[in-house]
């Protein structure tokens, strides 16, 4: 864990969790409602935790969720049934399926729901409203198969997947209104194929994409903010093996 001064210094105060341990993925997010962030780590081959904060920084003892032998890539957070707590998603590999954890409402995720294939190799899940009707829906980034937004149907319950894209190996994915135009839109990052735009037709079952030309990398991350205060959204890409990419969003359909 690391704490900023205020300057934008940053200095190891303690670690959180075991020594070591197989992480693919780290969030921060208020589990307990307390108004403090808590910790939640994703491990691959390992059991998943979280770490509530007691308020001043400091952490507790690692609280399991998900399969003791799981293979999960990445988590989306949210409250999928409208009961008033945090649901998870997780997104799952090793031939292991998707699954939703409904949260019992003392932070024990013990109502497991698989959704997808059974088999995909998901590397990035997200958590939005994509058609506007209240309801959190699901974008699963795949590998090796199209990409697919799951629409809730009713509270904890999803439809069908409804593939978008193409084979592309999809690392890691956001959402935002890029063109401003009242809903969601999907971004994508990419390995072995260019990063791509899918822009929301407002129902979130079809999608206009256009792909970001002019530079084909292989992309694990991606962040969209307004990082220049126009009201657009800005993206910013995390690479391998060549440089990161900030692009800044000026007309989203030009």
């Amino acid at each position: 864990m690391y704490l900023n001064d205020g300057t934008g210094r940053f200095t190891r105060v303690w670690s959180v969790g075991p020594e070591i341990e197989p992480t693919r993925s780290a969030q921060l997010f208020d589990l307990d409602g307390d108004g403090s962030l808590d910790v939640l780590v994703t491990n691959r081959g390992t059991t998943n935790g979280f770490y509530l904060n007691d308020g001043g920084g400091r952490f507790g003892p690692k609280r399991s969720f998900g399969d003791p032998n799981g293979s999960t890539i990445a988590v989306a957070i949210g409250d999928i049934d409208h009961d008033g707590d945090v649901d998870l998603v997780l997104a799952n590999r090793d031939g292991q399926a998707n699954q939703i954890l409904l949260n019992n409402g003392e932070l024990i995720f013990d109502e497991v729901r698989e959704f997808g294939t059974g088999s995909d190799e998901t590397r990035s899940v997200v958590l939005a409203d994509l058609n506007s009707d209240g309801a959190l829906d699901i974008v699963a980034g795949n590998i090796g198969e199209p990409n697919a937004v799951y629409l809730a149907e009713r509270l904890g319950h999803f439809g069908p997947g409804i593939p978008f894209g193409h084979d592309e190996q999809t690392y890691a994915s956001t959402v935002a209104d890029l063109d401003r135009d009242g809903d969601l839109d999907i971004i994508l990052a990419n390995v072995r194929g260019p990063n791509a735009l899918y822009f929301n037709s407002g129902n979130g079952e079809s999608w206009s994409e256009k792909f970001i030309e002019g530079f084909e990398e292989s992309t694990y991350g991606v962040v969209a903010a307004d990082v220049n205060g126009d009201g657009y959204p800005d993206l910013a890409f995390a690479n391998s093996e060549s440089l990161n990419r900030l692009y800044l969003n000026v007309d989203s359909r030009k």
